[in-house]
C-alpha cells in the first residue's frame, strides 16, 4: 500500500516526473520493485516495462505507457514519506477495507462513508513526532486513482486544493463534507470528472463565480426536539401490521429451508435478546445471528442494526458470531451504505437462491 502510494508522489513537478532520474531512481523503481517483488535497482525504466509484462502477461501496449509513462502528480511532504509507511503499517486493516471500498465504489454515497473512514484515522505523526499530517494528504491522491468513476477528489493541503475550498466555503468542514462539496461541481461545464478539478485554479474570478452561484451544499435539516405523541405509536404499530408479519414470517421460512443441514438455526426466547435467528457454525467457524425485516426502507434498517448490535453484545461468545440483516429483496445504494459503514452482512433472496452482499 505504501508503495502505490509512492507512485503518485513527485519530488519536483508534474513535468520533470518523467524525465527527472533522481525521481525515478528514488521513488518510482522501488515501489514498482516492492509491488512486483523485485529489485529493480539500476534498471531502466523500458527493461522494467518488459519485466512487469511478462509478470503480468498483459500486452505490451498496455503496460509501456504505464511504466515508462508519468505516474506522480502530488508533492506530498516530504517529511511524512518515510514515518508513512510506520503509520500504514499500523493502521493496515482499515487503510485496506478503505482502498478496497474505493476500487469497488459505485456511487457518491459509497464515496462519503469512505471520506469518512479517512478522517476517523489517527494523523500521521513526522520523524520528530511534535507534527502530523491529516490522513487524507496520503490517502485521497491513491483513492482517485482507485475509483473506477474517477470521481473521488483529491483533497490535499497544497494551496491550489486549499484555495479551492475556501472559495466555496468549506476548507474548515469536515473531509466527508469537502468531499460533497467538490463532487458536487462534477457535471458542471468544464469538470467532467475528478481530474478536472484541479485544474479550476486555472480559471479567472468570473468562471469561478458562475460555478459558485450553482453551488449549494445539502446539509441535512434538523428541528428542536417537539414533545412526542401517539403518532410515534401508530408508527410502530404500522411495522407489526398484518402484511409485515406475513412478510416477516415467510423470510424466516425460507431461512430455515436454506440452511436445513447446514448448522443449527435458532431464535431468541429470553425476553431482553429476542433474535429473529442464529445459524450455528454456518461456515465452519463462526454463528450468524440474522435480524429480518418485512422492507428495505432505511428505518427499519436502522431499527434491525440497533436490535442486532443490543442482541449481540448479550451472547457469551460474540467474538464469534457474524452479523446479518435479511431483506425480502436487495434494497437501494443507500441502504447497502449504510450496512456496509456499520459493517453489517446484507442478505435477501432472489426466488428461492439466498443472495447477499458480504463486506
Amino acid at each position: 500500500m505504501h508503495a502505490l502510494v509512492k507512485l503518485t508522489w513527485i519530488t519536483k513537478n508534474y513535468e520533470q516526473a518523467v524525465t527527472d532520474s533522481s525521481y525515478v531512481i528514488s521513488t518510482k523503481l522501488p515501489a514498482l520493485g516492492t509491488i512486483f517483488n523485485r529489485d529493480y535497482s539500476g534498471w531502466s525504466l523500458s527493461d522494467v516495462s518488459k519485466d512487469i509484462q511478462a509478470i503480468t502477461g498483459e500486452p505490451a501496449s498496455k503496460v509501456k505507457p504505464i511504466i515508462e509513462g508519468s505516474t506522480g502528480f502530488t508533492n506530498f511532504y516530504k517529511a511524512y514519506r518515510n514515518s508513512s509507511l510506520d503509520w500504514i503499517r499500523a493502521n493496515r486493516s482499515k487503510i485496506s477495507a478503505i482502498l478496497k471500498d474505493t476500487y469497488s465504489s459505485e456511487s457518491d454515497n459509497q464515496g462519503v462513508l469512505i471520506a469518512e473512514k479517512i478522517s476517523s484515522l489517527s494523523p500521521i505523526p513526522s520523524p520528530s513526532g511534535e507534527r502530523a499530517a491529516h490522513p487524507e494528504y496520503l490517502l485521497s491522491p491513491l483513492c482517485f486513482c482507485l475509483d473506477p468513476n474517477l470521481r473521488f477528489p483529491i483533497i490535499n493541503g497544497s494551496v491550489n486544493v486549499v484555495n479551492l475550498l475556501r472559495e466555496f466555503d468549506v476548507n474548515k468542514a469536515k473531509l466527508a463534507v469537502k468531499y460533497s462539496a467538490l463532487v458536487s461541481l462534477l457535471g458542471s461545464k468544464g469538470v467532467k470528472d475528478a481530474a478536472d478539478l484541479d485544474q479550476l485554479r486555472k480559471w479567472d474570478s468570473k468562471e469561478i463565480q458562475q460555478l459558485k452561484n450553482k453551488f449549494k451544499l445539502v446539509t441535512p435539516k434538523s428541528r428542536d426536539l417537539p414533545p412526542k405523541d401517539a403518532d410515534d405509536y401508530e408508527v410502530l404499530k404500522k411495522n407489526l401490521s398484518v402484511k409485515a408479519k406475513r412478510i416477516h414470517n415467510d423470510l424466516t421460512n425460507q431461512l430455515l429451508r436454506v440452511f436445513i443441514g447446514k448448522g443449527k438455526i435458532v431464535e431468541g426466547s429470553d425476553q431482553k435478546c429476542r433474535y429473529d435467528a442464529l445459524v450455528t457454525d454456518y461456515d465452519g467457524m463462526s454463528d450468524l445471528l440474522i435480524e429480518v425485516k418485512s422492507s428495505t426502507e432505511i428505518s427499519d434498517v436502522r431499527m434491525a442494526i440497533g436490535q442486532l448490535l443490543d442482541y449481540h453484545r448479550q451472547l457469551d461468545n460474540r467474538d464469534k458470531v457474524d452479523m446479518a440483516v435479511l431483506l425480502p429483496k436487495e434494497p437501494e445504494a443507500n441502504v447497502k451504505d449504510l450496512l456496509r459503514y456499520a459493517e453489517i452482512r446484507l442478505l435477501w433472496f432472489k426466488g428461492n437462491q439466498l443472495a447477499g452482499t458480504w463486506w
